[in-house]
């Protein structure tokens, strides 16, 4: 029997690591839209579930996919940023809660379904942090309209925010 070359077993081991880490991330988040059990969460990837076609004037909720109209009612958690532009405090009771602040629009305007109104319940508040967040709380998935336009398709009723 030949001797086995340890450095080639061990730069093999790193090099499939390297390339099977993302890989296996990327195809699991493709084929489950990026919804996965955290306990009694239901854990989603805000980008995942704001990355569909949908009209932002006459959009119904029937026109949201099927996998995330089927978070309604659900305990989630989501990370993602924070904003709430008309705040100068350094606690909100409101916020929307977006992927990412910097990179949400890459590929044009904002869109509605990017951004997931998030309400603190029981008159609360909580702290407005900069950066990645970690937000827990009743999903709702219900598109609402006024002014003949598309206000809202993710409403969130915000138990908790950690930083990130």
């Amino acid at each position: 029997m030949r001797n086995i070359n340890w450095r080639a077993v061990v730069f093999g081991v790193l090099v499939l690591l390297v390339v099977g880490t993302p890989t296996y991330v990327y195809l699991r988040a493709a084929t489950s839209g990026g919804i996965s059990r955290r306990g009694d969460l239901v854990e989603v990837d805000i980008y995942a579930m704001s990355n569909f076609e949908f009209d932002q004037i006459s959009g119904v909720t029937a026109d949201v996919p099927k996998r995330y109209q089927q978070l309604d009612g659900k305990r989630v958690l989501l990370c993602g940023e924070m904003w709430a532009p008309h705040s100068a405090a350094g606690r909100v009771d409101s916020f929307d809660l977006v992927y990412s602040i910097g990179k949400c629009c890459l590929g044009g305007p904002p869109k509605i379904q990017h951004f997931i109104k998030s309400k603190v319940q029981k008159n609360g508040a909580v702290e407005l942090y900069v950066g990645q967040v970690s937000v827990v709380g009743m999903l709702h998935v219900d598109v609402e309209r006024a002014d003949w336009r598309v206000q809202c398709v993710y409403l969130l009723d915000v138990e908790r925010v950690e930083p990130v």
